[in-house]
């Protein structure tokens, strides 16, 4: 891969911990001055918001990649704030977190994710995203822990 095609890949949910890795992950992009593809997997993000809103329609293909923008702006915006500097590209992917991230690593220079998201047992120290990531990821990847002791 050349440095022209490089950029870093970071995994969010709607967790603390995927904020975490959002702020470690940039941090890194803006010295190895890369790109930063914000992955969001949508798998039944859209279906998950009508429901927390009380929104009984369909959910078509396209409300499920808009709600899945909004949580990649929204995440952006509460992590970051400020991305001056930095190029900062929403990935949405339909379909599981542990295959969409699989499989951006093939190009990533690095992938990046938090150690617990959302379905983690309360206590764990790795999620099984991370997990799976760490073991069969093409790329370097960071585990970014739940505390904020590097970012």
């Amino acid at each position: 891969m050349s440095s022209a095609d490089a950029y870093i890949v970071v995994g969010i949910d709607r967790s603390p911990d995927a904020e975490r890795a959002l702020r470690w992950a940039a941090r890194e992009a803006r010295q190895r001055v890369v790109p930063l593809h914000v992955l969001f997997a949508s798998e039944g993000i859209g279906v998950e918001l009508a429901r927390e809103s009380g929104w009984a329609k369909a959910v078509t293909y396209d409300m499920e990649e808009k709600a899945a923008l909004e949580v990649i702006d929204k995440t952006v915006a509460n992590a970051l704030g400020d991305v001056s500097g930095l190029e900062v590209v929403p990935v949405v992917v339909q379909g599981p977190a542990v295959a969409s991230l699989l499989e951006a690593s093939k190009t990533a220079e690095l992938l990046v994710v938090g150690s617990r998201g959302h379905g983690g047992f309360d206590g764990l120290m790795l999620g099984s995203v991370g997990l799976q990531c760490a073991m069969h990821a093409d790329c370097p990847v960071v585990v970014v822990r739940g505390d904020d002791q590097y970012n």
